[in-house]
């Protein structure tokens, strides 16, 4: 599968790797996470940065 993956570990401490076969399916999918694990309604602008710092393109 070719897509970009981030370990949400970098991003906000948890473990778990997002998977997605695009950059915007790993936010889309991280936001869903903020929403539901954290209580997040939006995504803080330094959260998103760790989140596209911590994207990497999969095999």
């Amino acid at each position: 599968m070719n897509g970009f993956s981030a370990d949400l570990k970098q991003v906000c401490g948890c473990n778990w790797a997002v998977v997605g076969s695009s950059a915007d399916e790993v936010t889309s999918k991280t936001k869903v996470h903020a929403k539901e694990t954290h209580h997040m309604d939006e995504v803080p602008a330094e959260i998103a940065a760790k989140l596209h710092d911590a994207m990497r393109p999969t095999m």
